[in-house]
Parts: C-alpha cells; structure tokens; sequence
C-alpha cells in the first residue's frame, strides 16, 4: 500500500480483501497476518518464514518462493477454498490472539522459564523478569485491551459478513 494508511483504513482494506499475499523473506508474525485472520483473510506467505503463525492448508498458505504467483492465483480462482480458509483463520485468530489466549501463552512461558528444575538462571531471571513484569503490565494490558476491541469490532464484522 503505498504512503501512509490510518489504522482504520488498513483494516479496511484488509476486511475488502480475498487474499492477504505477504511475500516478505525474514518475518517472526507480523501484525498484519494476525488482522487478516481475526477480518477472516486467508493469506500466502513463503514457506519457512513464519514458523509458527498458522497452519498450511488450513488458514492459508506457505510456499516456495517459486511458486508463489501460481499458488496465489490458484487460491484466488477457488472460492470455496478462499472462504473455508477465511473461517478457518477467523476461527484461529479467535482462538489464538484474544487477550485470554495471549495471557495464558505468557502464563505459560513464564511457568516454564521460572519453575523448571534445570533452570541454572531462576534467580537471576526472577530478577529480570519481575522488573520487566512490573514496567510491562500496565502497558501490556493497555494495549491488550486495545487489540481485544480492535479484534472484537473486526470479529463482528466477519461474523455479519459469513451470516450473509
């Protein structure tokens, strides 16, 4: 997209669009993937670059560098394919990145690093993470709570869109 977009305005292109194609060589899971699936957007994406964002086949797509043109325009002449794998990514952004679902990976993390016996560094890292905890929170709940009334709004917008 060129220029400077608002917020809002990326959303709605996003909710306006049948594929979100993100060819990008080095990503870890960039935002705009998590809205395409909370707006029920499949994507493509090359393979190997998004380790862990979703699955392929299911909410969309991870390919080869190759194949990339032929497997967009593949997806985009299958209908019933592009809008199975919108629900599917709607269904996994409802699942995966609500403020619920992200706590409890964080609880997760913070169980396993702080209480894990072969831990050498609890100490240190207790240390560390408490400071951290205590700078974040308020922040991460701020902005939590921000993205659980982006994605809700966004949600409601698919759901109105798959009711009709």
């Amino acid at each position: 997209m060129p220029g400077k977009l608002k917020r809002n305005d990326v959303l709605n292109i996003i909710k306006r669009s049948k594929l979100n194609v993100h060819p990008s060589k080095s990503e870890g899971l960039p935002r705009v993937i998590v809205e395409s699936f909370a707006c029920g957007v499949p994507v493509v994406v090359l393979k190997n670059v998004i380790p862990a964002g979703f699955e392929h086949e299911k909410q969309g797509l991870m390919v080869p560098e190759e194949e990339l043109n032929s497997s967009v325009c593949e997806l985009l002449n299958n209908n019933e394919k592009l809008k199975k794998m919108g629900l599917e990514a709607y269904k996994y952004a409802k699942s995966h990145f609500t403020q619920e679902a992200v706590a409890k990976t964080i609880s997760k993390m913070y169980n396993e690093i702080l209480f894990s016996k072969e831990s050498k560094y609890k100490a240190y890292i207790k240390h560390i993470i408490a400071k951290f905890y205590l700078f974040m929170n308020y922040t991460f709940v701020t902005a939590l709570n921000k993205i659980k009334r982006r994605l809700l709004y966004n949600l409601s917008i698919v759901i109105n869109y798959f009711k009709n």
